[in-house]
């Protein structure tokens, strides 16, 4: 296939939100032994996991610490249900690629806010490596790979009543 006819293919995967030919080379080279079912599965799942991981559960205790990218204008009082090992964050790049961040779930990325359980707290959460996602917005195939842990809070339940915020830093 030309090249001009191989870009036309990759938009029209792109368009139809089934992958595209970039991503699933990328993914290829990553998961040599994945297939095609497995590429797609991906994209559909969206699974927070590595496909057939199971992550472990946890709980977070009092002093307990993990950091979150936020957007510019979301405020650190509140936090999404995603973090990762404290000081791993210190750049854009590192939230996008080893975090997975699609560009749809956050189009910005402003800041890293440093947080600790709070004395007498417990959170639940599930822990493990971060799956690789595809980002059909920035035709880009995302690794992930570090450290992740998912609050088992629901959206309804105030997370400042069981963290404090230690840190906020910008990102570039």
């Amino acid at each position: 296939m030309d090249p001009i006819e191989a870009a036309r293919y990759d938009e029209y995967w792109r368009n139809a939100g089934i992958g595209s030919n970039t991503t699933w080379e990328d993914f290829v080279k990553a998961n040599p032994k994945s297939t095609i079912d497995d590429y797609f599965r991906l994209i559909k799942e969206q699974s927070p996991w590595p496909d057939g991981y199971v992550p472990n559960e946890a709980t977070l205790k009092s002093g307990g610490k993990f950091e979150m990218a936020l957007s510019s204008n979301q405020p650190a009082s509140s936090p999404g249900r995603f973090g990762t090992t404290p000081n791993t964050i210190e750049d854009i790049e590192y939230v996008r690629n080893n975090l997975a961040v699609k560009q749809e779930w956050k189009p910005d990325v402003g800041k890293v806010v440093l947080y600790e359980v709070k004395e007498g707290a417990e959170i639940p959460i599930l822990k493990g490596p971060v799956g690789p996602q595809v980002d059909l917005t920035t035709n880009t195939y995302l690794n992930g790979g570090a450290d992740q842990v998912q609050i088992l809070f629901d959206r309804e339940k105030n997370m400042m009543d069981y963290l404090n915020i230690i840190n906020v830093k910008p990102l570039k």
